[in-house]
């Protein structure tokens, strides 16, 4: 059941807390099967709160009111914007949980933010847009990336555990921190990095891997030639390789890299 109340301009959708549900966000609606829509404008204030089973909170249209929080509540919850044909860009929060922040929907000179996400497992963008994961804010100190079948999975700690799954991902930008890129199938952008460390990790990758940290990828300067990062990977500090199965080509640059095939 979604139970709307609304004080001022701010208005606060709930989701039943015993079943697993949809809540559907269109431009001026939010709508659940059996249950009747909730209106909301332009200068309303929104937040969305899951339940304690698996939600999906599906964005299919841009809304007029300004979101200012999503909480999942419990359980494994997904937040939804593969009908929004725009370009997105998924912030971690500037703290060291590594988890989803808010998400910036671009559409041409406009910039609409989806603020407060809290207790979202996955988010999902549209398959064929510009799909940015922005490490940046974050201040864990190190940070494994997992890229396979068109997603990256952000994981902490040791062992690493999972915080956060972006579908569809395209492009990945980092900060001054440690990264390591577990990277199993193509990304289809670019990666982005600081003066950190960096590890490339092909040891579950099972075809041969060329890597060279000198050669620019054609047509893009400074982004250099990577098997599996379609667009290549732009660094300002160190970065390590990993090889896979095969005959592997690794080329360093003029740093301290590690290379191991």
């Amino acid at each position: 059941e979604i139970m709307p109340s609304l004080v001022g301009s701010e208005m606060c959708i709930r989701d039943s807390p015993y079943t697993d549900s949809t809540i559907k966000i269109e431009e001026s609606k939010a709508t659940q099967s059996n249950q009747p829509d909730i209106a909301f404008g332009a200068g309303d204030d929104l937040t969305i709160n899951g339940g304690a089973k698996k939600d999906q909170i599906e964005f299919k249209e841009i809304p007029l009111a300004t979101v200012i929080g999503v909480d999942g509540k419990a359980d494994e919850d997904i937040l939804d914007f593969s009908d929004i044909d725009k370009n997105l860009t998924v912030k971690l929060k500037a703290d060291a949980t590594a988890t989803a922040d808010k998400v910036e929907i671009k559409d041409g000179t406009t910039t609409t933010l989806i603020n407060g996400i809290k207790n979202i497992e996955t988010i999902r963008g549209e398959q064929t847009n510009q799909i940015t994961l922005d490490l940046t804010p974050s201040t864990a100190a190190d940070l494994t990336i997992e890229i396979a079948d068109q997603k990256a999975i952000v994981k902490k700690g040791t062992p690493p555990a999972t915080t956060l799954t972006l579908e569809n991902v395209s492009d990945i930008k980092g900060s001054d921190k440690i990264y390591t890129f577990l990277l199993k199938n193509p990304l289809r952008g670019a990666i982005e990095i600081g003066s950190g460390t960096t590890t490339l990790d092909y040891s579950a990758y099972g075809n041969k891997v060329t890597v060279d940290l000198t050669k620019d990828v054609p047509g893009a300067a400074n982004f250099k030639q990577a098997t599996l990062i379609t667009s290549g990977i732009k660094f300002a500090g160190i970065v390590n390789v990993t090889g896979g199965k095969k005959n592997d080509n690794l080329t360093g640059d003029n740093k301290d890299n590690t290379l191991t095939g």
